[in-house]
């Protein structure tokens, strides 16, 4: 025995309707694959100019030399020339660190360069003192960069050279029976021997 079947049919999606889906599921798919604003367009860096990586930082007679290390922020896009100042403070200038030639230091800064070094050198001596200081300053810049934060560094020079003295006992040496220290054979090699017998 047969059976009739009967089947259902939808109707026909008029051209309305299949727009509006399709632009629906355009823009289903447009916010699945898209991604967030700040993702896309990350904010701007900070413009904190043209500054010294740190505001203070320390030197000794024995090493010499220290880097003032400047970082520059922002907009790139041109040159820069900074100028440095030296400014005494307990340290004093040609006693205690060599001043720059004319008294400022040029840091030419090119396109794209976000830092760039200055080298500062502290001038050796015998005397026993306490630490020491002077800074450093941006004075200046060019092409409308920034001077930002810190635009000054403290630099502590440190006294580390050995104090204290010791008779000398070689018999063959010219300084035989006097006292000697290290700090009189600063900048030279010498080797120091302590022993005791019985």
């Amino acid at each position: 025995m047969f059976r009739s079947l009967r089947v259902a049919s939808r109707p026909e999606t008029s051209w309305p309707g299949a727009i509006l889906c399709g632009a629906a599921l355009v823009g289903l798919l447009w916010a699945g694959c898209s991604s967030d604003d700040a993702t896309q367009n990350p904010p701007p860096p900070g413009d904190n100019g043209v500054h010294f990586r740190t505001d203070r930082t320390t030197i000794s007679e024995m090493t010499r030399t220290v880097r003032l290390v400047l970082d520059r922020d922002g907009d790139l896009a041109d040159t820069t020339d900074v100028l440095l100042r030296l400014v005494e403070g307990t340290a004093l200038d040609t006693v205690d660190f060599s001043a720059f030639p004319g008294g400022t230091r040029k840091v030419a800064m090119g396109v794209s360069d976000e830092s760039d070094t200055a080298f500062v050198s502290a001038v050796p001596d015998s005397t026993v003192e306490a630490d020491e200081t002077f800074t450093a300053t941006i004075e200046s810049t060019t092409n409308g960069a920034k001077i930002g934060e810190p635009s000054t560094i403290t630099i502590t020079l440190i006294d580390l050279a050995a104090d204290f003295s010791l008779p000398d006992v070689n018999t063959a040496s010219p300084s035989h029976n006097l006292l000697i220290s290290p700090r009189n054979k600063q900048q030279k090699l010498t080797a120091w021997y302590f022993g005791h017998a019985t």
